[in-house]
């Protein structure tokens, strides 16, 4: 699955690509009312491109600024196969450097997000839409290797972002809003980096702030890793770090939540009966053919042992 995300968000470079190589006129006529139908067609020309490497539709609707240096794409439209709206993005601003593509670099330094709108959904077999959205239909040429472009992000901002969530296990997160997202991307061939500097978000029905995600998720051939991400509430800090679980190396994560008062917790879940101080440390170690994991949970209440063998 990740490796599909992967030849998805490469298929995006490809477009970005296209916007810079065909950005050949100037920021003195970034408005000029002549060109500004070309710029709606290049518009055009990169829902379309986009669009086929998924299952699904992605429409610009019109594109501004510079091209050759700092587009700016405004109101766009993500549908599923299905044909309903999943996202909107009211503006996209892009600040990137047009001579790193003579090194087959993709070097953007800033991606502006303003007022993203995105629906995520459990679906009945226990997958998520947006990764089923993401996984391509099969290419034309199956022995096309992938785009050999790196890609570098310095800045990726989401300002005010709400997300609408719909998981049957979390009843009292249905909408993540004032969603205001800072992180970074490097990605190439054999590695991917995501490193989140910041990130804050206040959850309803539950009414639980989410003050702070910070850490990086990196993979390097098959293996997923979690370096010193923390996230942190009103009354709970959670940290986790690791190999996660699934991939070609022995998964050793550890996770360790840490909570004033369960009752966070409990409005997560609209369960009232979660209360007091709780401790919790996990563990998941292993093969990738069968990870064990064991866990610790400190209570007011009392002391939990868990253990459990899952076969991947």
């Amino acid at each position: 699955m990740v490796r599909r995300v992967l030849r998805r968000a490469r298929s995006v470079q490809c477009a970005l690509v296209l916007l810079m190589l065909m950005g050949s006129w100037s920021h003195a006529v970034a408005f000029d009312p002549v060109l500004d139908p070309l710029r709606d067609h290049l518009a055009r020309v990169v829902s379309r491109l986009v669009s086929r490497s998924f299952k699904g539709a992605l429409e610009v609707a019109t594109l501004r600024g510079a091209l050759l240096g700092s587009p700016v794409l405004q109101n766009i439209t993500l549908w599923d196969e299905h044909g309903t709206v999943v996202g909107r993005i009211a503006e996209l601003r892009l600040v990137y450097d047009p001579k790193a593509l003579l090194h087959k670099r993709l070097k953007i330094q800033t991606i502006d997000v303003v007022q993203l709108q995105l629906t995520l959904a459990q679906e009945p077999d226990g997958s998520l839409n947006i990764l089923n959205l993401l996984s391509s239909v099969q290419p034309a040429n199956p022995t096309a290797t992938d785009s050999s472009f790196a890609l570098e992000i310095d800045n990726l901002y989401i300002r005010d972002g709400e997300l609408r969530l719909q998981f049957p296990a979390l009843p009292g997160a249905q909408k993540l809003e004032r969603l205001q997202v800072h992180l970074s991307v490097q990605q190439d061939k054999e590695k991917l980096r995501l490193r989140v500097l910041q990130l804050t978000t206040h959850a309803s029905p539950a009414n639980l702030e989410i003050h702070a995600l910070q850490g990086v998720l990196q993979k390097l051939g098959k293996v997923m890793q979690l370096d010193n991400v923390r996230l942190q509430t009103d009354q709970a800090t959670l940290d986790a770090s690791g190999v996660l679980p699934g991939g070609a190396q022995d998964a050793s994560l550890t996770l360790h939540a840490q909570s004033q008062d369960l009752t966070e917790i409990g409005r997560l879940l609209q369960n009232d009966v979660l209360q007091g101080p709780a401790d919790l440390v996990l563990k998941a170690e292993g093969p990738p053919e069968t990870v064990e994991i064991h866990g610790q949970l400190n209570a007011t209440s009392g002391h939990i042992e868990l253990s459990r063998v899952v076969s991947m």
